[in-house]
């Protein structure tokens, strides 16, 4: 599985949960998590890597998710779809 394809599946995992999500593209930082998703009045951010191992986590979005993380943000970095069921599972309580 791509990780396109991985957050491909995500959206729709989300969306059928109930989650409101956003795939953010550049919002002129980068470095900033992949999604952004809503439920039960909170805000999730979660930063997808490649199912396959591929990806890593770059010092500037390490850099990023401490200053989310910092301000009371929750922050993921998910890379298997049982990681993610336990985001939005999480979501929905």
């Amino acid at each position: 599985m791509t990780e396109k394809s991985f957050q491909d599946w995500c959206i729709k995992w989300a969306r059928i949960h109930g989650v409101l999500v956003y795939k953010v593209e550049a919002i002129g930082k980068r470095g900033f998590p992949d999604l952004v998703m809503v439920a039960g009045g909170r805000v999730t951010f979660v930063e997808l890597k490649n199912p396959n191992g591929a990806g890593r986590v770059s010092p500037l979005q390490k850099r990023t998710i401490q200053e989310l993380r910092e301000n009371g943000a929750s922050v993921y970095i998910c890379a298997s779809r049982e990681e993610f069921e336990t985001i939005i599972a999480g979501l929905a309580d």
